[in-house]
């Protein structure tokens, strides 16, 4: 793993893996090099970690890849693995090619994502992963047939859920306990919050103006505070974009896993290009609009708890925050029944190998 998202979606399985009895290594690959995205997540989280692959001074995936993969199979040579488990669509994924090379069973858990645009880094990851992966664990039924319609074996697949449930239940006191709105000085309720990271919205000057400039128009039209917890690629381009923002619009450094998550749970309605805030959006019942033209979480569409904004208008992002905003939130999140991921995989993990 390398990432904010897999460290918080695979911190509690691989605490009860090792519980389990399942002799194991944990192996960081440090696709996010900033602590703030990483090293403070780990230790949050505590997420003990066997191998830390050296960062690079900067991110190019092509040349970071080949690092990484450099790496990885400097450990397999040494931990001699008899399977390999990743999660999630990033570069670090791609560490498969190299368990594939030794004929290590891989084990993807997140499996059968798809926004069926291309153009998107993470889809053509996502799709590789997939397609080099031994056993597949998709998060729900729709991704098992994404699956099936790419010809794979339906004996291989496996829907155990989603594994956010069980991270959001085991850390449940430590969430609540945060007391991140009143450091704001927020009311429940009474704000709205955005994350905005994806290389499409930020690397495109033109669509990031169409959305901080949406950012302005939900400001005025609702007269509530906008907390955004930036994201260091979006830091870095903000610059290029000529846009004063409202002043109720806050902007802070990215915020650790229990303020962010005290702030979900609490938000009047969150605004968003992430794929994992869709997932526990949904289980918060906050309402949510992604700014994207797709996603790869068309289930949180289907419930009723997200819509999609577009990016190419200011105008259309307001209009769905309206839409949004008066929306009834008794909706069943696809995720609501995930419950005990770690006691099945860990079981499939021994019934398998």
């Amino acid at each position: 793993m390398g990432t904010r998202p897999e460290i918080i979606r695979l911190s509690v399985l691989l605490k009860d893996i090792k519980n389990s009895g399942i002799d194991n290594v944990v192996v960081y690959t440090n696709q996010n090099f900033n602590d703030n995205l990483s090293t403070v997540f780990l230790k949050e989280l505590d997420v003990a970690i066997d191998y830390f692959i050296d960062k690079l001074a900067s991110f190019d995936p092509k040349t970071w890849v080949q690092h990484m993969q450099a790496n990885v199979e400097k450990i397999i040579l040494t931990e001699h693995p008899d399977v390999f488990l990743i999660l999630g669509d990033t570069y670090s994924g791609l560490s498969v090619d190299v368990a594939k090379k030794y004929q290590i069973p891989i084990v993807h858990m997140e499996a059968g994502n798809r926004s069926f645009d291309m153009n998107m880094p993470e889809e053509q990851n996502r799709i590789h992963i997939d397609h080099q992966s031994n056993y597949l664990l998709p998060y729900t039924n729709s991704s098992k047939e994404n699956l099936l319609k790419e010809g794979m074996d339906e004996h291989n697949i496996f829907v155990f859920g989603n594994p956010i449930v069980d991270v959001l239940n085991y850390y449940k006191n430590k969430i609540d306990n945060s007391g991140i709105l009143s450091r704001l000085e927020l009311k429940p309720k009474d704000y709205f919050l955005v994350t905005i990271h994806r290389a499409e919205n930020t690397n495109d000057l033109t669509i990031l103006t169409n959305i901080l400039n949406g950012l302005n128009l939900i400001s005025v039209q609702f007269n509530k505070k906008i907390i955004w917890g930036i994201h260091p690629r979006t830091k870095s381009k903000m610059s290029g974009v000529n846009v004063t923002l409202q002043e109720n619009i806050k902007i802070y450094d990215s915020f650790d896993f229990f303020d962010f998550v005290k702030l979900e749970k609490n938000a009047y309605l969150i605004l968003t290009d992430s794929g994992t805030v869709q997932e526990e959006a949904s289980l918060f019942n906050v309402p949510t609009v992604t700014i994207r033209e797709n996603t790869e979480r068309p289930e949180t569409i289907t419930c009723g708890s997200n819509i999609l904004s577009g990016t190419k208008n200011a105008d259309n992002i307001l209009k769905t925050v309206k839409l949004m905003s008066r929306k009834q939130t008794n909706w069943i999140s696809p995720y609501i029944n995930d419950y005990n991921l770690s006691v099945k995989i860990i079981n499939f993990l021994k019934n398998t190998f």
